[in-house]
């Protein structure tokens, strides 16, 4: 005879993670309990386990799912794009917390953003976000950004950003993307644009910045935006990946490393 469950537990995680060797674990003795700890803009992963007294325990169930809410992220707080469903010109499908805007007075689409599934364009397989911005003159009024979740404790000024980027073909394209911060992430009243990056190639670079009163950092906002940059006769195309928001480290890592000006007996190697 089928033994009724005196008791259920459930074993939930970050999406992937191994219910044999991880998670967190609560117990029920009904069919549904609220699981608690989670970390806000986060997707989790479930497993039920039926507990029947003396006929043992059942097999691990199949996994459920679901998106925790919104609220202020913690930092380190990293996002790849990998997890979103992939987008279109039309439809953005962006991951969960994000805002995506777009403002024109053309019909036309000639200014868009979207989550790209290409291995080949991402700098971690293999999502990445993809921005284009034409140069028609009817998009000459287009502004096409996308902005993040509330970032906890940005207001500290001792947060730094790092994020890659890499145009998406040479040619009669190039890459060019501005980036910034905003009080409100529903009004671009409130968006402050702090640097324009012009992307150089077609193979990844990280970028860096610290939220600090030396890089124009006003010190209150707590979103930040990325935004695809608007230039007379000239179309962008360009794919960002790889955001980090994390504290300033108390002995910085040595960055933007380069060498030039070499021979076959010496170089100029440089770091900032």
């Amino acid at each position: 005879p089928v033994t009724a469950a005196d008791s259920y537990t459930i074993i939930y995680g970050t999406s992937g993670f191994d219910p044999v060797t991880g998670g967190m674990t609560t117990t029920s003795s009904l069919d549904s309990v609220t699981v608690t700890g989670l970390k806000p803009a986060s997707f989790y992963d479930f497993y039920v386990l039926s507990s029947c007294g003396v006929a043992g325990v059942s097999d691990t169930s199949q996994p459920g799912s679901f998106v925790s809410g919104c609220a202020a992220v913690t930092v380190p707080y990293t996002q790849n794009f990998d997890l979103t469903v992939a987008g279109s010109s039309s439809a953005p499908s962006m991951p969960v917390c994000w805002t995506y805007h777009k403002y024109s007075s053309s019909t036309s689409n000639y200014s868009y953003g979207y989550t790209y599934n290409s291995t080949s364009y991402a700098n971690s397989p293999t999502n990445s976000f993809r921005f284009y911005s034409s140069s028609s003159t009817l998009a000459d009024d287009d502004s096409v950004f996308i902005v993040s979740p509330e970032i906890g404790g940005m207001d500290t000024a001792d947060k730094m950003m790092t994020f890659s980027a890499r145009e998406f073909y040479t040619g009669t394209y190039s890459g060019a993307i501005w980036y910034g911060t905003m009080t409100d992430p529903n009004d671009k009243a409130t968006l402050s644009i702090l640097d324009t990056i012009h992307v150089v190639g077609i193979v990844h670079q990280n970028y860096y910045f610290i939220f600090d009163s030396n890089s124009g950092y006003n010190g209150t906002d707590r979103y930040i935006a990325f935004g695809v940059a608007k230039e007379a006769g000239l179309t962008h195309y360009t794919a960002i990946d790889d955001i980090l928001i994390e504290d300033v480290p108390a002995c910085p890592t040595p960055i933007y490393i380069s060498a030039s000006n070499i021979t076959n007996n010496s170089a100029n190697v440089a770091w900032q």
